[in-house]
């Protein structure tokens, strides 16, 4: 289960070929297929398999930032053991950044 809601950020192509990925933080209920709209506010970075993997962290709008050291722990603890399944996958946290470096991110992948 995934710890928030979790997507892509359309029209943008990440190091591995596919749409950015994103974590939606918030505890607003979100379909699965439902497109919403979202202002970015961090960027986690992300190893996979020694390739760049970064995960965009945004906002529903109108919702505050409730970024605080128990979300970045839930992200971590999520991410190092989604594929604990898989024998040999490696996943690895790295930083976290603010917004300013999200919104860079997402303009080189536009």
């Amino acid at each position: 289960m995934y710890p928030f809601p979790y997507g892509f950020v359309l029209n943008t192509n990440a190091a591995d070929g596919d749409n950015v990925d994103c974590f939606v933080l918030t505890k607003t209920v979100l379909l699965t297929g439902q497109i919403v709209e979202c202002e970015p506010m961090g960027l986690m970075e992300q190893m996979e398999d020694g390739d760049e993997d970064h995960k965009i962290l945004a906002l529903l709008p109108g919702e505050e930032s409730q970024f605080d050291e128990s979300i970045r722990v839930k992200l971590i603890e999520f991410v190092s053991h989604v594929f604990d399944h898989m024998p040999g996958k490696q996943i690895i946290a790295g930083e976290f950044h603010g917004r300013e470096a999200a919104l860079n991110y997402l303009q080189k992948r536009s």
